[in-house]
């Protein structure tokens, strides 16, 4: 018995809910008054705090064909890092992206001095550019629903000049990421249900 030959492309063409993906995210990465590489960064960044690898793989290599350094690559991603440990102290970031022990009270959210400095290494702007992160930043928290960092967030935007534009852009991007994630694991149900007949 021969067997049959399964396409993935072809199914997903026929899925309504992907075309509705497809429609969100088509046109999304274009330069904009975020350009295209700083987009797939923040997305990075997201899809690392995701956990989509499809999502994080494909974003870091349209990143990179936009022009991103490994470098740069590397810090957005070890962004969500220093989002993992510092949660919700980054309630007291500054606009400069950084967290001070004495004005924050860092203790009272278990942080160990050793952590804090890593996050600091990781917030501080070397490859990447501030607002790029607080962006990413926001993103991670919106997806996450941290809604109180996520404003926190919005204002340190404001205060880095960030217009709303951008945050629009940025906001777009979180969401193509929090639906991203459903798609990538529906190309895997495709192939677990499909290829396997």
């Amino acid at each position: 018995m021969a067997k049959s030959t399964f396409n993935i492309a072809e199914l997903d063409k026929t899925q309504i809910q992907t075309r509705n993906f497809r429609e969100l995210s088509t046109g999304s990465w274009n330069n904009e008054t975020i350009s295209a590489k700083n987009k797939h960064l923040i997305a990075v960044a997201i899809a690392q705090a995701t956990n989509c690898q499809h999502c994080l793989l494909h974003h870091a290599k349209a990143a990179q064909q936009d022009g991103a350094s490994f470098d740069e690559i590397a810090e957005i991603s070890y962004l969500t890092g220093a989002y993992n440990i510092a949660g919700d102290s980054l309630l007291a970031l500054d606009a400069n992206l950084y967290l001070d022990e004495d004005k924050s009270g860092i203790s009272k959210y278990y942080i160990s001095p050793k952590a804090l400095t890593y996050v600091n290494q990781q917030l501080d702007a070397i490859f990447v550019a501030r607002e790029i992160k607080i962006l990413a930043l926001f993103g991670i928290a919106k997806y996450k629903g941290n809604r109180a960092l996520a404003d926190h967030l919005l204002t340190l935007a404001h205060k880095n000049g960030v217009d709303e534009n951008r945050i629009t852009e940025a906001l777009l991007v979180v969401d193509i990421l929090s639906s991203g994630i459903v798609y990538s694991n529906n190309q895997d149900i495709y192939q677990y249900l499909y290829a396997r007949s």
